[in-house]
């Protein structure tokens, strides 16, 4: 079994993670075509833990530009995907200084305009985005964690003139990211019915 993977959709997200030594790092590629196909790609790196890393949209309308995710589960596909380690990963980043919300997140395989983001906050969603369902095929069986950090709040676009500053925001939030997420993956426990001690906001 070889390091763990740190899987990261853009490389302006790799940019802001950093250097996150003893791990192996994959840029996925925007969307889920992309997505799918690094992880048929990188099926045989036998990783010892997965962690998805990058932005997301924000759904829930608590949350903020910079606000960071884990997720418990990934909706979007006939099933929902369940994500063992948030619990964890949560505690590691709260131990690095960052708090985070756990919850599940939607995936989809478009960008979600504020429209369409509003017909699903009912869900209990907390953000989407457009990878991690297609990334978890390499998690099966390993610890695996998803941390998202909100770069658009709910009733916001992409095209939004706030993106830049928004932008701004989300990248530093993912920089505070990095001890935490560092610190999960030298101990990538499951989830031992822990996720609970991080409460939601």
């Amino acid at each position: 079994m070889s390091n763990p993977l740190v899987l990261v959709p853009l490389r302006i997200e790799r940019m802001a993670l950093g250097r996150i030594p003893g791990t192996q790092t994959l840029l996925t590629g925007m969307g889920p075509v992309k997505a799918a196909a690094t992880a048929e790609h990188a099926a045989t790196l036998d990783p010892s833990a997965v962690a998805v890393v990058g932005v997301c949209g924000g759904i829930a309308h608590d949350l903020r530009p910079g606000d960071v995710i884990c997720a418990t589960e990934l909706h979007g596909l006939e099933q929902p995907i369940p994500v063992p380690s948030a619990g964890p990963m949560a505690r590691a980043l709260a131990h690095a200084g960052v708090q985070a919300r756990i919850g599940p997140l939607l995936c989809t395989d478009h960008i979600v305009g504020p429209a369409e983001r509003a017909t699903h906050e009912a869900s209990g969603v907390l953000g989407v985005e457009m990878e991690s369902a297609w990334l978890a095929p390499l998690a099966e069986g390993r610890p695996f964690a998803v941390v998202r950090v909100v770069i658009d709040a709910a009733g916001h676009s992409l095209f939004d003139p706030r993106i830049l500053p928004a932008l701004i925001t989300a990248w530093k939030g993912l920089r505070r990211t990095a001890p935490g997420i560092v610190d999960w993956l030298a101990d990538p426990a499951p989830d031992l019915a822990s996720a609970g001690m991080v409460e939601e906001r």
